[in-house]
């Protein structure tokens, strides 16, 4: 289905009893909705309803023009929207790689709108802003934001061959998904707006991002090669309300598609610390206007959007330029250790990103798109 919220058009796959307590599911790069399947799956089993999303940037309606327009905030925004919309106001929320970060600050930003928040890969933001100023390991690991970050020559390297690189790096989440992530990317305009989020994002503004104050399920690989365990444990100092840290074992970045039945365990055993029978703190929706609607295809994309000014770096290290780090080589997307490139020599050049059971007879299942 098609989801009209902020004057842009998303893609939705909402699926099990319509009754159900509502769950929120938002993707990172370079997945989409679709990396939610099998994990939609076990929670339908469970008499949860879920709504997994493309995201800005994913959304062919939801393709604005600009860098300006993919900032963490329009994203949040979009996320809040979403929740008002599918879920009445209140939701549980999960979220993979940029998903994550989306799910860390709608929490911090709007904790009235999450009931419960289940992030996956990406950590707290704060945590991951403070390493990538300060810890040369994750600066390493995160050496492809260099390329992803420079207009024009990411698209080159990821599309040339016919998206050889981009496929490759798709490699983690399994062959069989690869067409499932690569074809929407190699759209025109696709990739150019997915890399904006990164283009677009203030490692000060990760840094000093607030506490989560909602009960918190932090999933992620222990083999991650996009975020540094000590990177990953640090989060548990940035939520004030329960938490719980889940490490897999031997698990990469790819968890949704990798390991669905783990991360649907955890997000159960998440849910099951709050009753929503209970539930007495849900915003009301009524005070942000009238609702958009769920709407047929056809909505065309909003356009607009600049280049984001550059962010304050108070108190932030000696010659760092906290909106565009240019970290030390040698590191690659959580892809890395599948997507290098040919002709690439740091790993940057050629580097990758950040980086089931089926429904059976689910015949609730709505989706825009295949």
């Amino acid at each position: 289905m098609l989801l009209e919220v902020r004057g842009l058009a998303f893609d939705v796959t909402a699926g099990g009893p319509p009754d159900g307590r509502p769950v929120v599911l938002l993707h990172g790069f370079p997945l989409n909705r679709h990396c939610w399947s099998q994990v939609t799956s076990l929670l339908h089993a469970a008499g949860l309803r879920t709504y997994a999303v493309d995201q800005r940037g994913y959304s062919p309606g939801a393709r604005p023009d600009g860098v300006d327009a993919y900032r963490l905030a329009e994203c949040v925004a979009d996320a809040l929207a979403f929740v008002d919309t599918l879920a009445g106001g209140r939701a549980d929320v999960v979220g993979h790689d940029f998903g994550a970060l989306v799910g860390w600050q709608l929490a911090i930003d709007h904790p009235s709108a999450v009931r419960t928040l289940t992030t996956v890969s990406v950590p707290h933001p704060a945590a991951f802003g403070h390493a990538l100023l300060t810890d040369p390991e994750q600066q390493r690991r995160s050496s492809y934001f260099t390329l992803f970050r420079t207009a024009g020559k990411a698209e080159h390297v990821l599309t040339r061959d016919g998206g050889a690189a981009l496929r490759t790096m798709l490699a983690g989440a399994g062959a069989s998904r690869v067409d499932v992530y690569a074809a929407p990317l190699l759209a025109p305009g696709a990739l150019t707006a997915t890399l904006n989020w990164y283009r677009a994002m203030s490692v000060a503004d990760l840094a000093s991002a607030s506490p989560v104050t909602v009960p918190t399920t932090y999933v992620w690989g222990d083999r991650d090669v996009a975020v540094a365990p000590t990177t990953a444990e640090a989060s548990a100092a940035h939520v004030t309300a329960d938490y719980r840290s889940v490490p897999l074992a031997g698990v990469d970045h790819w968890i949704p598609d990798t390991d669905p039945g783990p991360l649907a365990d955890a997000i159960l055993a998440r849910l099951a610390t709050t009753d929503p029978g209970r539930d007495r703190t849900a915003r009301p929706v009524s005070d942000r206007g009238s609702l958009p609607a769920v709407v047929d295809p056809g909505v065309p994309p909003a356009a607009g959007g600049t280049l984001p000014a550059a962010g304050g770096g108070a108190g932030l290290p000696s010659g760092v330029d906290p909106d565009r780090p240019v970290v030390a080589d040698g590191g690659a997307h959580p892809v890395a250790g599948h997507a290098a490139g040919p002709g690439t020599g740091s790993g940057v050049d050629g580097g990758a990103d950040l980086g089931r059971r089926g429904a059976g007879g689910d015949t609730d299942e709505e989706s825009a798109g295949s």
